[in-house]
């Protein structure tokens, strides 16, 4: 594969990779997903706080622990425990944590989203779909860059390339989300009149 080089990235860089990423085609959330959902949609307030009140007890190793630290320690919005949980239901390896911390701040700045709970990821990621692995590791490749010094880095470790998605604008959020759904409806619209129309031709 050819990568690109250190001197041809800039601030917009990741903001690209992700417009890429989200233009790839997604599959539905499983099973686990579906029930954790439902779960935190009903008891938001009292699993909530349950899960913050024994977050301490996870192990190092728990993907829920690391995304919330990742999103922490680097980006520019806030992720709830519950969020965070459902969101380590896609995670077995630090690099897909790393696409998705990357991969919710492009959307919560496509979005006006500062803070993450569990209708906020509904809306913005879920109910569009996941990534499949294939898809995944296929982006990985692209983000890889060749350093001024020949190593082989990953620009998703660098703040500075994603400088153009860093301020989120809260300011028309609910008017983003509604545009969004008109679109998913016409989208499914369109799809249900396409099969009819082929079941007529046959």
């Amino acid at each position: 594969m050819e990568f690109k080089h250190q001197k041809d990235l800039g601030p917009d860089s990741i903001q690209k990779w992700c417009e890429e990423l989200d233009g790839k085609s997604k599959i539905e959330i499983n099973d686990t997903q579906r029930r954790l959902l439902s779960i935190f949609k009903m008891n938001h307030e009292i699993v909530g706080n349950f899960l913050n009140a024994h977050k301490e007890l996870s192990s190092q190793s728990d993907y829920t622990s690391f995304m919330i630290n990742l999103v922490a320690e680097n980006f520019t919005y806030k992720i709830d425990y519950p969020s965070a949980l459902i969101i380590s239901t896609l995670i077995d390896r630090p690099a897909i944590a790393v696409m998705y911390a990357n991969y919710l701040q492009y959307k919560c700045f496509q979005y006006g989203v500062k803070e993450i709970n569990v209708k906020e990821l509904r809306n913005i990621l879920l109910w569009e779909g996941v990534f499949s692995e294939e898809v995944l590791h296929g982006m990985w490749d692209k983000q890889k860059f060749i350093s001024s010094d020949n190593r082989l880095l990953n620009m998703l470790d660098f703040p500075q390339y994603r400088e153009s998605i860093r301020n989120i604008n809260t300011g028309d959020y609910d008017e983003k989300i509604n545009q969004k759904g008109i679109s998913k409806i016409c989208q499914k619209t369109w799809s249900k009149l396409v099969a009819k129309i082929k079941k007529l031709l046959k």
